[in-house]
């Protein structure tokens, strides 16, 4: 078993087993990480943009994001005028947190990129975007197709 779905399964597997745990003592679920991280990039989103971003369904982000308002991590408005738009943002508790999964994140894949070099970082993250753009564009063809 030396596949590249083999390994890129065991890579995901174990680097999201490293990030829940770390989460898990922050007290936050499986789905929040993300949307911290997303949520402190940008400040503000509508919940349909978060759920394409993180790729996650739209049924579940409501979930989750229903728990981070309850924790007092998120504000949902609804935008004026358009009653379906629910605009979320990061509170301060929030922004805190968003931070400290922040450094997580970066601790984590400093352990999975030891002994990588600068230029080896960089053609391992492009060479990953570039197999994610493929599956993408091919996802596309395929529904055309399906049409």
């Amino acid at each position: 078993m030396d596949s590249f779905h083999h390994w890129l399964m065991k890579l995901h597997k174990t680097f999201g087993k490293s990030i829940f745990a770390s989460a898990q003592k922050m007290g936050l679920t499986s789905g929040q990480p993300k949307i911290l991280e997303f949520l402190d990039e940008v400040g503000s989103a509508e919940q349909k943009t978060i759920a394409q971003f993180c790729e996650i369904e739209p049924v579940t982000v409501g979930g989750i994001l229903q728990r981070m308002e309850e924790s007092g991590l998120v504000t949902r408005t609804r935008e004026k005028g358009n009653r379906r738009s629910i605009v979320v943002k990061l509170t301060d508790n929030g922004k805190q947190i968003a931070e400290e999964i922040q450094h997580q994140f970066d601790r984590w894949e400093e352990v999975a990129l030891e002994g990588f070099s600068d230029d080896e970082r960089t053609l391992f993250r492009d060479w990953l975007k570039k197999c994610y753009c493929n599956l993408q564009n091919n996802d596309r063809e395929d529904t055309n197709e399906r049409e």
